[in-house]
């Protein structure tokens, strides 16, 4: 399961937020690169630049999970390297510029299980049963 989740979710995402901030640079929106912004102005640049960027409105969801982008993308990354999701913390997280893990960000637990519940959201048919 750890293997599937880091080769299906984690490796993916990650490849996917360094192929959009590569773009980002190409396009001339260098200073919006994911993890230096928030999500609305992803939304904003998804909006305008979709032509150029039509992956980052599929990435979005899986940034939700925190505030803290900066410290989201590096985690990701983190928990991308290896093959089994190595660096998994369940009662926190990866050190932050330096300093520990604390309160104000997400556990490892909340942002695999974020992850793993837009992936399957994202995947699986919507029930015509539960309209939202």
């Amino acid at each position: 399961m750890r293997k599937w989740i880091s080769q299906t979710i984690f490796q993916h995402i990650h490849r996917e937020i360094q192929t959009i901030n590569k773009t980002l640079d190409l396009v001339g929106s260098a200073e919006c690169k994911i993890g230096s912004v928030s999500t609305a102005v992803l939304s904003k640049i998804s909006a305008t630049k979709h032509e150029h960027i039509a992956n980052i409105a599929l990435l979005l969801p899986y940034l939700e999970v925190s505030v803290n982008q900066e410290y989201l993308v590096n985690r990701i990354g983190e928990l991308a390297s290896g093959s089994c999701v190595g660096s998994f913390r369940w009662e926190s997280g990866g050190k932050y510029k330096n300093n520990q893990w604390n309160k104000e960000l997400p556990t490892d637990s909340q942002i695999v299980m974020h992850c793993i519940a837009t992936y399957l959201d994202s995947h699986l048919p919507r029930n015509p049963m539960y309209p939202e």
